[in-house]
């Protein structure tokens, strides 16, 4: 299958992302897409920018003008903002890391009676504290 678009699905939304949504004049086959995503442990953002920064390349070696989504566009123009659009999504996901979203996390373990009473103390301690 060369070519699947569906945005509930992981390689649908880089598709969206890296504006590769006409099954006519599609730029990247599923293979592609699905490789994309592995590169970036599954991340869906990252690998619609490594999706922009493929079509970047093409267009800034082809320079010139160049036929981008049925429009005529100048080669080095079209790599700027594709480039742009890569980096902003880029920079989405470094602002979701530094707000912490998944990168660390701990659990308390209980074993004895003792470490129950710590536990629920120190539960208690950061409810009052928070």
């Amino acid at each position: 299958m060369p070519f699947s678009y569906d945005v509930t699905q992981a390689s649908g939304l880089v598709r969206l992302l890296c504006v590769d949504t006409d099954s006519t004049n599609y730029r990247f086959d599923d293979t592609e897409i699905v490789a994309f995503l592995n590169i970036n442990n599954q991340d869906v953002r990252l690998a619609g920018a490594q999706g922009l920064d493929a079509l970047a390349s093409q267009a800034a070696l082809i320079g010139g003008r160049v036929r981008f989504e049925g429009l005529m566009v100048d080669g080095q123009v079209a790599a700027e903002a594709l480039k742009a659009q890569a980096s902003e999504l880029r920079r989405q996901v470094h602002e979701a890391d530094q707000d912490g979203a998944g990168l660390f996390d701990w659990a308390e373990m209980v074993q004895t009676t003792f470490s129950l009473r710590e536990r629920l103390l120190n539960e208690l301690l950061r409810k009052t504290v928070a």
